[in-house]
């Protein structure tokens, strides 16, 4: 713990300072204990390939780590933060987490337009059990204009496959209070389209 590794280094940099000529041995202790006091594991992580370092989500100080925003090909490059549900093992993600974030950021535009038949179904099913008005949608792809991208989530389901899920978190202009939600297995396959439920897969 951070607790116990402050404890450890105080501890060494009191023994060698006490001993003689050993100033700069000293020197470099407390030099190492000021590094550790600065990069504190219970609120940083070491950083992600393409993401960059993990800090405490405020969202979830307990059980949340989110990144700094960083550009995502699926979204025309836009700028998003990754935040993770779930705690790391030791210090680390296992490796599927980063696997999942891979095939995530490998997906383009053009597989982003292949979720569009099911984003537009989405609009259609509010459209037909609402009274909302009907958006100017002359061609499938048009649905986009009215979806903005807030966030991605990483997380684990519990159950069954027990699989790292990659959750894009969207507002839309037809479901202003559930937003819209596309769930990619393990990163890269389209599971889910719906509103912000909560549930990884419509089996959860």
């Amino acid at each position: 713990s951070p607790a116990w590794t402050r404890c450890c280094a105080t501890r060494a940099w009191r023994s060698r300072s006490d001993s003689p000529g050993c100033k700069g041995l000293a020197l470099f202790s407390l030099r190492a204990l000021n590094a550790v006091r600065l990069f504190d594991w219970e609120t940083h992580l070491p950083e992600l390939p393409r993401i960059g370092a993990l800090h405490r989500d405020p969202a979830w100080p307990k059980e949340g780590w989110r990144s700094e925003p960083c550009t995502i090909p699926f979204w025309s490059a836009r700028p998003l933060r990754f935040h993770f549900t779930f705690e790391p093992e030791g210090n680390a993600f296992a490796p599927d987490v980063y696997e999942a974030i891979a095939a995530f950021l490998a997906l383009s535009d053009a597989d982003r337009l292949l979720a569009t038949p099911q984003v537009l179904a989405y609009y259609q099913l509010m459209l037909d059990a609402t009274d909302i008005d009907p958006l100017p949608i002359e061609v499938p792809e048009d649905v986009w204009r009215f979806v903005t991208p807030t966030q991605i989530c990483v997380s684990r389901r519990h159950r069954r496959d027990k699989d790292i899920y990659v959750e894009l978190l969207c507002e839309c202009d037809w479901e202003v209070e559930h937003g819209l939600l596309l769930v990619y297995r393990k990163g890269q396959q389209l599971v889910r389209v719906s509103d912000q439920d909560g549930h990884l897969t419509d089996a959860d």
